[in-house]
C-alpha cells in the first residue's frame, strides 16, 4: 500500500525497496533544502558511490552497534521502518570527524535526517559528543562479545519469574543489613550503584536466597553453576578494565538478552550476586 503511493514520486519504488528508496527521498529533500546539493553531476556521484559504498562495508556492524535507534544527541529514532511485513533499514553512514579517514572507529550510523544535519554542522563541540557517543557504542559492543560465548544456567528465568511475583507482605520482615555491600562498592566513588544495589539487596536478598534455595533442591536450578556463571562474566570484564558501573549494567543487560524479562528485576538479581560475592571483589586502597 505505502509502496504503491509513493510511486508517484519514483515510478521505481517497489516493496522491496521502498526503506532504500525513501531513505533517498528524504535525505535528498533534507539537503535540497539545507543548500547541501552538490552543483554539478560528478560531485553527486561521488557522494551517492560513497554513501553506499559505506553501507556496504561497515553498514551491518555499524548498525547492530547502535542497536537499531538513532545516536545523535537528542534524537533516538528507530533506524527502520516497517513495510509489507518485512523491516526496511533507514540510515546513513556519517563520518564523525571530518578531516580523519573512513575506518569503523571513525563512522557513526544515524537516521538520515541527523547525517543530513550533521553533514553542514563543522561545529567541534558537536563532533566531540559524537566521539563520546561513539565510544560508548564501542564499549558496549565489545562487553557484549566478550560475553556471548558464555552460557546462563536457564532456570533462572524462573527465578526471575518467582521475584517478579513478590509482593510487599512476601518482603515484610526479610530485609537484610547489607554491610558488605561498602567493601565492595564507595558510596562516596559509586553513589548511584551504590543506593541502587544496596536498596535491592537491604529488600530481596533474603527473599531470593530461599527461591534459589528451594529450586536448587528440586533440581529446577544448579544453585553452584549459576554462581560459576555469574563469577565468569565478572571476571570477563573486570579483565578488559570496566568500570564498576559497566560492569553492572553489562550483566544485567546479559541477563536480560536471554531471559527477557524486565531489566528491575535482572537489577535485583545481579544485586543478589554482588552480597554473594560472585561480582566485585572488595575495595582496596
Amino acid at each position: 500500500m505505502f509502496a504503491a503511493e509513493m510511486k508517484a514520486y519514483d515510478a521505481t519504488i517497489t516493496a522491496d525497496n521502498i526503506g532504500e528508496k525513501v531513505t533517498g527521498l528524504l535525505v535528498g529533500i533534507i539537503q535540497t533544502s539545507a543548500g547541501l546539493v552538490p552543483k554539478n553531476e560528478l560531485a553527486i556521484q561521488r557522494q551517492a558511490h560513497l554513501a553506499v559504498d559505506l553501507k556496504s562495508k561497515y553498514g551491518d556492524y555499524l548498525f547492530g552497534e547502535t542497536s537499531g535507534y538513532c545516536p545523535f544527541p537528542g534524537c533516538g529514532r528507530e533506524l527502520g521502518v516497517m513495510s509489507t511485513g518485512r523491516v526496511q533499514r533507514v540510515y546513513e553512514v556519517g563520518l564523525i570527524d571530518k578531516s580523519k579517514g573512513l575506518e569503523p572507529s571513525n563512522l557513526l550510523a544515524m537516521c538520515p535526517q541527523c547525517h543530513a544535519t550533521y553533514l553542514l554542522d563543522s561545529n567541534k563541540k558537536l563532533m566531540k559528543e559524537l566521539l563520546n557517543v561513539k565510544r560508548m557504542l564501542s564499549a558496549h559492543h565489545q562487553s557484549v562479545h566478550l560475553l556471548d560465548d558464555l552460557p546462563l544456567e536457564k532456570g533462572i528465568i524462573g527465578v526471575i519469574g518467582k521475584i517478579s511475583k513478590l509482593g510487599e507482605k512476601d518482603l515484610e520482615g526479610a530485609s537484610l543489613d547489607p554491610k558488605e555491600i561498602k567493601q565492595k562498592l564507595s558510596p562516596a566513588k559509586d553513589a548511584a550503584i551504590y543506593i541502587l544495589v544496596n536498596g535491592y539487596v537491604t529488600a530481596y536478598f533474603l527473599k531470593i536466597r530461599e527461591i534459589m534455595t528451594n529450586l536448587d533442591k528440586r533440581g529446577e536450578i544448579d544453585y553452584d553453576e549459576m554462581q560459576d556463571q555469574i563469577h565468569a562474566m565478572y571476571k570477563r570484564l573486570k579483565k578488559v578494565h570496566k568500570s564498576r558501573m559497566e560492569i553492572f549494567n553489562e550483566i544485567v543487560g546479559r541477563i536480560h538478552r536471554i531471559t527477557l524479562q524486565d531489566e528491575v528485576y535482572c537489577q535485583i538479581v545481579v544485586s543478589y550476586f554482588i552480597q554473594s560475592c560472585e561480582v566485585f571483589d572488595a575495595i582496596t586502597e
